[in-house]
């Protein structure tokens, strides 16, 4: 039996799980939709399948769910899928969640320890023509821009050595190329940075590593056209006297 979720910030309003996956075709549009947007909106967000296995934790944690609206003639339609990651299969069979506190893989349960926690919940981006959801503790995940299928996890044809990617990447207007970084890229807590560089084929072309003086919550990464800024950011300890 599945229990409710915590009754906190994290699991009700506006970040409540829905747990839906569903089709909505033609949508009821309020006004008039102008006839020249066409094209295809996507959005992934965190949505718990299960109520967190310790009680509590962040909603930001949940599931990959992704979403998107597809504009055609001035009607709009609707999908929604859940990213089917390792994580989520692990516990669509359990019927239960399995994995801890956020990003803390010694919190998960004995039967994952080792296996991919993944959620691909942050960001979707279209390079290459293939659509990617992006989470930055992990690689990439492929997803089918029509069906919203779970390909598979995406490492550039097992080029990207690091094993993590940004989910801030940036794209260059002029070249098509896709510029990113993975932060611990050789494993938890490590201070390697991978910085990446990925052309408008979505071949890899540049990884450069290096370390930072301590592991720290980098996130995201600031571009412009002569230098990369990767912000290493420490948070002092406090003392009482």
């Amino acid at each position: 039996m599945t229990t409710p979720f915590p009754e906190s910030m994290d699991f009700s309003g506006y970040n409540a799980p829905s747990r839906v996956e569903c089709d909505v075709y033609d949508l009821v549009i309020e006004g008039n939709l102008p006839q020249e947007i066409n094209g295809t909106w996507y959005q992934s967000v965190p949505d718990h399948q299960y109520p967190p296995m310790l009680g509590h934790d962040t909603f930001i944690s949940g599931d990959g769910m992704v979403r998107m609206l597809r504009f055609e003639n001035g009607h709009v339609d609707f999908k929604q899928r859940y990213i089917q990651s390792e994580r989520w299969k692990n516990e669509r069979k359990a019927r239960r969640s399995l994995y801890g506190l956020y990003r803390n893989p010694y919190t998960d349960d004995p039967s994952v320890r080792g296996k991919g926690r993944g959620a691909y919940n942050t960001t979707p981006i279209f390079h290459g023509g293939r659509l990617l959801a992006l989470k930055e503790d992990n690689h990439a995940m492929q997803i089918d821009p029509d069906t919203l299928e779970t390909l598979g996890e995406w490492d550039y044809n097992g080029k990207l050595r690091s094993q993590t990617m940004t989910a801030h990447t940036r794209p260059d207007p002029e070249t098509g190329e896709l510029y990113f970084f993975g932060y611990e890229a050789s494993g938890l807590a490590s201070r390697d940075v991978a910085f990446c560089v990925a052309d408008k084929n979505a071949e890899l072309v540049r990884e450069e590593w290096f370390q930072v003086p301590y592991c720290a919550l980098m996130h995201d990464f600031a571009l412009t056209k002569e230098h990369v800024i990767f912000p290493v950011f420490h948070t002092p300890r406090i003392s009482r006297a």
